[in-house]
């Protein structure tokens, strides 16, 4: 037993060096390693999160009015997660036998990932937490889905560049409950991470969220794929930047919205080599189950990726002290004595 422990807490360490890599101080530059020979700075990226968090504040009726219908790559996604949507159990696994599965929802926007989940698989006993900062936006969601989701609201980037977790189990009592999480999702969310660093540095902490066995399913934009809107995508980034002050990542572009006059929000474009780079990083703690292109008119604006977590011990993971000794069934059925107790 104290071997193993010692194990774990190697583990944890390796991993917690890895986390806190991209990051060494408020004056650090950020990007190191990328092409971009002025590296983004600390100020920079505070200055772009604030340009999204006032877009969204700003847009959240009318965006959250375009995002209404699910992804077309999610059914594959949940297939890599071994879901059948036939009938809502895993392949090989009746309905009866299924127990609820714990989904972390980081950057959730409208809430249409969990919308998506309880139709597609309506006999599965999903128990939904989510994370984002724009509350207005994750109000905009389907009410009865809403009241299912145990939602807190945090500022995940800010948390990055502060030290602390991108999300907090321990400041919400059902989160600490259900963690670690068989499936964590970030859809539509790394690309507003500025940096290479502090998106490597979201997608370990992302991880370490996750059970052994468990996933991580992730989608990176390529916007720059649709070849009617790269002119136009082009000129308004080049407009903006009369307006802003601070050097940017290569394939980082401030993006318009309705042609509105000064409307934008800072989105960075993947390419498949940085994918390749956030894949290797992620390596020694993950394996690739499935990684494809799908959505939008060309077929191929988003690049998903499905993780499997490989050995994850309990002790890493930031729970509470009353959570940390608990074996995986424990938090589970402490989990569910949370639950009925609210």
């Amino acid at each position: 037993m104290n071997r193993e422990i010692a194990e774990h807490k190697a583990e944890h360490e390796t991993m917690g060096r890895e986390v806190s890599a991209a990051m060494s101080g408020e004056n650090a530059a950020l990007g190191q390693g990328t092409a971009n020979p002025k590296a983004m700075t600390c100020a920079t990226v505070r200055a772009l999160c604030q340009l999204n968090t006032e877009f969204y504040e700003r847009n959240a009726a009318s965006f959250s009015q375009t995002r209404t219908a699910p992804w077309e790559g999610w059914r594959r996604c949940m297939a890599a997660c071994g879901f059948d949507d036939s009938d809502g159990a895993a392949p090989g696994q009746p309905v009866d036998a299924q127990i609820a599965d714990s989904v972390l929802d980081i950057a959730c926007g409208n809430l249409r990932f969990e919308t998506f989940l309880a139709n597609a698989y309506p006999h599965i006993d999903w128990s939904f937490f989510a994370v984002d900062n724009c509350e207005p936006l994750v109000a905009s969601g389907q009410e009865d889905v809403a009241k299912k989701v145990h939602f807190t609201c945090e500022d995940i980037v800010s948390n990055l560049l502060d030290g602390l977790p991108a999300a907090e189990p321990a400041n919400v009592p059902a989160l600490a409950a259900a963690t670690p999480f068989d499936l964590v999702v970030s859809f539509g969310f790394l690309h507003h991470i500025p940096s290479f660093d502090l998106r490597r540095q979201f997608l370990l902490e992302a991880l370490s969220q996750v059970k052994p066995g468990g996933y991580l399913v992730v989608s990176f934009w390529q916007f720059l794929n649709d070849s009617a809107k790269r002119a136009k995508i082009e000129q308004t980034h080049a407009e903006a930047l009369a307006f802003f002050e601070g050097s940017l990542e290569p394939n980082d572009y401030l993006l318009g919205w309705k042609n509105e006059p000064g409307n934008y929000r800072y989105c960075h474009h993947f390419s498949n080599e940085e994918i390749d780079r956030i894949i290797a990083a992620l390596a020694p703690h993950a394996t690739v189950v499935e990684s494809f292109s799908a959505d939008g008119k060309p077929g191929n604006l988003n690049r998903y990726v499905v993780f499997k977590r490989k050995e994850l011990p309990i002790d890493s993971i930031p729970v509470t002290n009353a959570l940390s000794s608990m074996t995986d069934e424990e938090i589970r059925q402490h989990k569910v004595k949370m639950l009925v107790e609210e």
